[in-house]
């Protein structure tokens, strides 16, 4: 298959697995990829506190951690609290996805090098919307109850469950006609807060601000004119920029654009002539 994201499967690939049922034999890389503070399966550990960074003098919503609503009893003294609401998954998640995925004639399934892709989140109740910055902006729907969560990014299913309140861990399966036809391979997300702990390289900013402008004034894609002004940007971080078959072909530096009317992740990779390869917003 190439690019997970493009990826279909052939009728005797699904009738091998079918018959045999297909085996994962990750890349010897995909572990290393997919280290988080949160060991897999059943020795997962506690998910600590949000790391300590120092207060920019701003930072975009997309990137504050979201706490738990909760509230005291109105008594005095009193040692119990009323849960209001649990964690949202609204905000910025860096999503780790294999960009390539195979199926052999004797069933087996085997998957590429992990990337990491940037992905902004919406949750309004139970309803998740958003995008992520893969080889374009691509969709991003789903819904959580509970500690499960769905998410279905072109022809993709990712499912599993909510830790704590910022990693999601569980299975990518490709879809077809609505059904799974691939075993669900490892996949896990870790919500991105707080400021970045390196600076973005010389000129992504002025190029970003400037590609903002232009989609604004309706000068490039995408449009953005019902968000309003642009009032901030935060650097959030740096992921690769791939083409249909999972090739690398650059490196995109994403901002947290904060406008009048909402928030986005912008992102803008530059030639080595300084000038503007790529630009999304999502």
């Amino acid at each position: 298959m190439n690019a997970i994201w493009m990826g279909r499967v052939t009728l005797v690939a699904l009738l091998v697995c079918g018959l045999t049922g297909c085996s994962v034999h990750p890349a010897q890389d995909v572990a290393l990829s997919m280290q988080s503070e949160v060991a897999p399966g059943p020795g997962e550990a506690a998910v600590p506190a949000a790391p300590a960074v120092a207060a920019p003098a701003h930072l975009s919503p997309l990137l504050a951690p979201v706490p738990v609503s909760a509230a005291g009893t109105a008594q005095a003294g009193a040692t119990s609290l009323t849960v209001l609401a649990g964690p949202s998954l609204s905000g910025a998640w860096k999503f780790y996805l294999p960009h390539r995925m195979d199926i052999s004639l004797t069933g087996g399934v085997s998957y590429g090098r992990v990337t990491m892709h940037l992905c902004r989140l919406v949750q309004r109740g139970e309803a998740i919307s958003g995008d992520c910055l893969l080889h374009e902006v691509t969709p991003v729907t789903g819904s959580v109850q509970g500690d499960r969560f769905t998410l279905r990014l072109h022809g993709l299913t990712f499912e599993g469950r909510l830790i704590g309140w910022n990693r999601l861990q569980g299975g990518l399966a490709l879809q077809v006609l609505g059904l799974g036809v691939t075993p669900a391979l490892p996949a896990a997300a870790d919500r991105r807060v707080g400021a970045a702990a390196t600076p973005p390289a010389a000129g992504t900013e002025a190029a970003v601000r400037a590609a903002i402008g232009d989609a604004l004034a309706g000068r490039r894609q995408p449009a953005l004119g019902g968000l309003g002004a642009l009032e901030a940007l935060s650097y959030v971080d740096a992921q690769d920029v791939l083409g249909p078959k999972g090739d690398k072909l650059g490196s995109l530096a994403v901002f947290a654009a904060d406008f009048a009317q909402g928030t986005r992740l912008c992102g803008v990779a530059l030639g080595q002539d300084g000038r503007i390869d790529r630009f999304m917003c999502g």
